[in-house]
Formats: C-alpha cells, sequence, structure tokens
C-alpha cells in the first residue's frame, strides 16, 4: 500500500531536514572551545528554554557589540542574584548563615606550564611542567596546592563568610550583637557561623571510598557524622546553639584578599607609571 500512495508533497522539506540534522551531527563531533560549546548549547535549547535565555547567554558569553563595563553596570539583578561577591544578602530578620565546608586536604590552586616544541606544540603549545616540585611552595609536579577540601581551595570556600558578610576583624562571640556583620554585601546583618571539619579520612578497609564518618572531602562531607548532627541542629531551629568552629587561616587568608581587591582599587584610580610593573 506504501507503494501505491500518492507522492508527499512534503518530501522535499523532510530530505532537506535530514541533511540539516546529518551537517548538525557533523558540527558536533568538531572540536570546541569551552566558549564555542558554550555558544552552541545556548543555541540548541534557546527555542525550548526561552525563560531567561538572555540573561545567562549575556553573563557566560558576553553581549556582542556591548561594552563589558557597561554590560556589567546594567546587568539585571536577576542575573546577579546568587553571586554572592557582587549582590547583597536579603535584609531578612533574623536569618541566619552557617558556612560548612572541609578543610585540611591539600587542594590544587593554581599550574605551573612550560612551552612546547615540534609538531605538537601547534595545537597544544604549553604542556604542565612535571618537573617542577618545590616542596617549601607546596608545588608538586607543577601543581600548586593549598588548603581546601581536595576541590575548591579555602579562599573561595571561606572568603565571603569570614570577610565579606562581616564587619572587619569580627568574629562571633556569644554576646556578639548582629550590627558586628553589616557590610555592603550584607545589609541585614545576618549573623554568619563558620563551621570547619578537619579532613580526618578512614583507609578504605574502615572508611570504604566514602573515607569514614569524619572526611572533610568535597563529596563525602555530605557523610560526616559530625556536620549531619549540626545541619539537623540549624533546621529544626537549634542554630543559636551552634558555635563558630576554624581550624584554618582564614581569617587571615581573607584579610590578604580584601588588602590586595583595595591596593587594586587604589591602583586603578592612578595613572600607572610607562613600563611600570603591577605586583598584584
Amino acid at each position: 500500500r506504501d507503494r501505491d500512495r500518492d507522492p508527499d508533497p512534503n518530501d522535499g522539506a523532510n530530505d532537506a531536514g535530514r541533511v540539516s540534522e546529518e551537517a548538525r551531527v557533523e558540527k558536533l563531533s568538531e572540536k570546541l572551545s569551552v566558549t564555542a560549546s558554550a555558544r552552541l548549547l545556548f543555541d540548541r535549547v534557546g527555542a525550548e528554554h526561552p525563560a531567561n535565555l538572555r540573561e545567562y547567554r549575556d553573563v557566560i558569553l558576553g553581549s556582542d557589540g556591548v561594552d563589558a563595563a557597561k554590560m556589567k553596570k546594567n546587568m539585571s539583578s536577576a542575573t546577579r542574584f546568587g553571586d554572592p561577591l557582587v549582590s547583597p544578602l536579603p535584609r531578612a530578620p533574623g536569618l541566619q548563615i552557617f558556612c560548612a565546608y572541609g578543610v585540611g586536604k591539600p587542594t590544587e590552586r593554581a599550574y605551573h606550564y612550560v612551552r612546547r616544541s615540534g609538531p605538537a606544540s601547534a595545537e597544544r603549545p604549553y604542556a604542565l611542567d612535571v618537573k617542577a616540585t618545590r616542596n617549601a611552595e607546596d608545588v608538586d609536579k607543577g601543581v600548586a596546592l593549598t588548603d581546601g577540601d581536595g576541590s575548591i581551595p579555602l579562599v573561595s570556600l571561606g572568603y565571603v563568610c569570614a570577610e565579606a558578610w562581616r564587619a572587619r576583624g569580627a568574629k562571633f562571640g556569644k554576646k556578639n550583637a548582629s550590627d558586628a556583620f553589616v557590610t555592603r554585601l550584607n545589609p541585614g546583618g545576618a549573623v554568619v557561623k563558620i563551621r570547619e571539619y578537619p579532613h580526618r579520612a578512614l583507609g578504605v578497609w574502615n572508611g570504604g571510598l566514602q573515607e569514614g564518618p569524619g572526611s572533610g572531602d568535597h563529596v563525602n562531607i555530605m557523610g560526616n557524622h559530625e556536620m549531619i548532627r549540626d545541619v539537623v541542629e540549624a533546621v529544626t531551629g537549634h542554630g543559636g546553639e551552634i558555635e563558630e568552629r576554624v581550624h584554618s587561616g582564614v581569617f587571615e587568608l581573607a584579610a590578604n584578599v580584601e588588602r590586595l581587591r583595595e591596593a587594586r582599587e587604589k591602583k586603578s584610580q592612578t595613572r600607572p607609571e610607562p613600563g611600570g610593573r603591577d605586583e598584584l
């Protein structure tokens, strides 16, 4: 019966669609940069997920033909919401924030590279310098290490909790008033408490792949018994009984970041000397 049916006037369009789909699949097989991959992703999902698509695209890829500084200045609150370095916390009476994270596990923070030579350098001109090992600087085979939870360095884990969300030098105490935490990014003075969990991993035979109940690893901390107890206390209305606990040098690190930021802002307000070197 199919052989006897009348010709479908849409067959030409269907053929064109198949060709277009084949071209798309071939396009997907190309080696794409991170930016090109993000652009392709937004192009593919745009029609099916239109909500806030333009805003997310502008944040990740930038607006074509628009000055970056102007775009940042005019960026809507929707695109900035969730960025703790830009968006202030809400002015919510009684709000408490608990910064819970693991520390004491070597974490990658920077890399040493060398320029490659030979034919391979055309595609990848740089390679990890595996000969760079300096124990005094915590550099191992080209990888610079620092304190953290094995995935996220300490500065990213605790900076906003130790500096941006609390007044300069304020550390939580039993009699601290909320105004000790009032800052530009914490206008309501939400009380912020840091709870650090030192990484105490057990071997595979005792702790399994999850490293046991004392792990401070980025993922395995979800099984940390002490953190689970603290979360239960916080969500059941007993957060006031949880005391701040810091094992790392997060306050000193955060203060140094702030000092460098202020120095950079001050430097940007003055004209740099010709040929001068930016130490920041």
